[in-house]
């Protein structure tokens, strides 16, 4: 059993260190009350245990042990436990108690009152007076979590006859161990903050290039729902299921998780947001939750070097999947609804709108066509001069109420990207413009 139930006869007893607090938590405690002070030597030695306490990392395993242990040197007391409060119920989390009774423990009266009152309480000289001689004085500070709930306590006990002859304690020693408590409080505050930051930058940097992180960590209200122009890209892996069947389970599973972290470097390298993965393929986004004035670009740039990755992927796996590997990227550019539809444990930021199906729809345009990189003309006509495209056709795409004009992508800056088969095959001209 961590404590023990004596019933309330003791705590009534206790008296009370500042249950009035100030504007900033601090206690507030008449001069009156302070009574005799410890020695300046004993009050220097504990401001600087408490300095290279708030020094140590609460993640530290010895933390907590570290600070049971200042409770008797120098706290002065004999022996010290750190409680935790969950359910109504308390445990001793850390126990520094010396060569004392192992039937010395916390007083489940002193605790209750302590969390119901959220004062600190000690048996000081008024209390002595109350209680029998050879019963210990103690102290009791409570540990207040973020919405100021009690959810653990430091409690510190002077046996009679101990190492130190005193039977009560001083209002500026109580003090001391509820700047202790507060140190401790204040450190499992800032471990957990530290903690949900890092979760939170963790779940931005799987969506988002390392230059939106940043922007987004100085202001996150850029994630906020908004409708905006944006560029966004299918990408997907053609005869996939012809590839899984003959790589196996494993071998599936290494592959795609090779293609997908390659794909996905390249949306990154040009500042894109990764949206979803499904399977086999991806899609990713440009000009949200920041501005890109050049997003079109962004987005064939990411394309084309998914694309110039495809040799080396069929040097290693070509002769194993059974079938060349080649993957097909559909790019359309309109007004999308952008926003976070997820939780504050995984995030899910992205595009909604008949822009989206477009993409989608023309990525799927790609096996017809032969063609690796096909771009709506909404996309086209916000490139620039070292972007070339080929006009492909006039599609009628599947829910989709206009026919959208589609473009091959031959050359982005330097890169040259090789005509579609089914293009050389009908002999058809270059032209960078739809026919009339």
């Amino acid at each position: 059993m961590d404590c023990i139930d004596y019933g309330d006869g003791y705590a009534q007893h206790l008296q009370s260190l500042g249950a009035t607090r100030d504007e900033y938590g601090a206690p507030i405690i008449a001069s009156s009350a302070i009574g005799r002070s410890p020695g300046a030597s004993t009050i220097a030695t504990w401001f600087e245990v408490l300095t290279g306490l708030a020094r140590m990392p609460a993640s530290d395993p010895e933390y907590l042990s570290t600070a049971a242990e200042l409770l008797l040197v120098p706290g002065g007391l004999d022996a010290g436990w750190v409680l935790s409060h969950q359910d109504g119920h308390w445990h001793v989390v850390r126990a520094a108690a010396g060569e004392l009774d192992d039937e010395l423990r916390p007083r489940l009266d002193v605790l209750r009152r302590a969390a119901r009152e959220q004062a600190t309480l000690y048996c000081g000289n008024s209390s002595r007076q109350q209680l029998a001689d050879d019963v210990e004085a103690v102290i009791c500070a409570p540990v207040l979590d973020a919405q100021q709930n009690v959810s653990g306590a430091f409690y510190g006990a002077r046996v009679i006859g101990g190492v130190n002859a005193r039977k009560s304690v001083r209002p500026l020693e109580c003090l001391w161990v509820q700047l202790l408590a507060e140190q401790v409080a204040a450190a499992e505050l800032r471990r957990a903050a530290e903690a949900d930051c890092a979760r939170h930058r963790v779940m931005l940097q799987q969506i988002f290039a390392p230059e939106i992180v940043s922007l987004l960590e100085r202001d996150p209200g850029l994630l906020s729902s908004q409708t905006r122009t944006a560029t966004i890209l299918f990408m997907d892996l053609w005869r996939s299921t012809a590839i899984a069947e003959q790589l196996g389970v494993e071998l599936t599973h290494e592959f795609l998780s090779h293609l997908m972290d390659c794909m996905t470097e390249h949306v990154m390298r040009h500042g894109g947001v990764m949206i979803d993965y499904f399977g086999d393929g991806l899609s990713a986004m440009w000009n949200a939750p920041t501005d890109q004035p050049d997003h079109a670009l962004r987005a064939c740039r990411a394309a084309a070097g998914m694309q110039a990755e495809i040799p080396t992927f069929n040097s290693e796996w070509e002769e194993l999947a059974g079938v060349t590997i080649r993957i097909g990227i559909g790019i359309h550019t309109g007004t999308v609804s952008v926003g976070n539809s997820g939780s504050r444990w995984h995030m899910k930021y992205g595009p909604r709108g008949q822009v989206v199906s477009a993409a989608s729809r023309i990525e799927r345009a790609t096996r017809q066509s032969g063609e690796a990189i096909l771009i709506s003309d909404a996309t086209r006509t916000m490139l620039p001069a070292n972007v070339t495209c080929e006009y492909i056709e006039r599609a009628q795409l599947s829910g989709i109420q206009d026919p959208v004009d589609l473009y091959g992508v031959r050359q982005v800056d330097e890169m040259k990207l090789a005509r579609s088969p089914l293009a050389e095959f009908r002999n058809v001209p270059l032209t960078t413009t739809r026919p009339n």
